[in-house]
């Protein structure tokens, strides 16, 4: 597992120096290994006039193709979402502070009314994520396989 720090910088990029640990990091993770990390932002332009991206993630995304099969989860977005961007599969859960709209859904982003009855999305996978906590756990897995599965 490898942590990314795309929340401190504000214009969310990670920073040469950072990237260049990435790198590093990566590559001690044989290729059959799996491999997950954890971001603040999404690494991919998911809605860029939203400020859902990292500016600089084309880079992590190119280190990350040297390592086929890596699940990249992250927050931000408030919401369910799973992507893939090459070998990369990249998924968030719903945030529990305020839900957002699905990007560029609406003209501007604004916190949604909540829903106690929270739904996974994607165009790969459907389900819900509800109590008891095993459930969720078993999406989780769930989504790291997919990854691999289809990488």
């Amino acid at each position: 597992m490898i942590g990314l720090d795309n929340a401190s910088n504000p214009q969310g990029g990670l920073g040469d120096e950072q990237l260049a640990w990435f790198d590093k990091e990566v590559t001690k993770v044989p290729a059959t290994s799996r491999l997950i990390v954890f971001a603040h932002r999404p690494l991919f332009p998911l809605q860029q006039n939203w400020d859902w991206f990292t500016g600089d993630g084309e880079k992590a995304l190119a280190i990350l193709e040297k390592h086929p099969g890596t699940t990249v989860f992250y927050g931000h977005i408030h919401q369910t979402n799973l992507a893939k961007t090459g070998a990369t599969t990249h998924a968030s859960v719903r945030g529990l502070a305020f839900p957002l709209p699905a990007p560029g859904s609406v003209p501007e982003k604004k916190p949604l009314p909540w829903d106690p009855t929270p739904s996974i999305t994607s165009s790969a996978t459907a389900g819900s994520c509800s109590r008891p906590a095993r459930r969720c756990g078993s999406i989780v897995r769930s989504w790291a396989n997919w990854g691999r599965a289809n990488s």
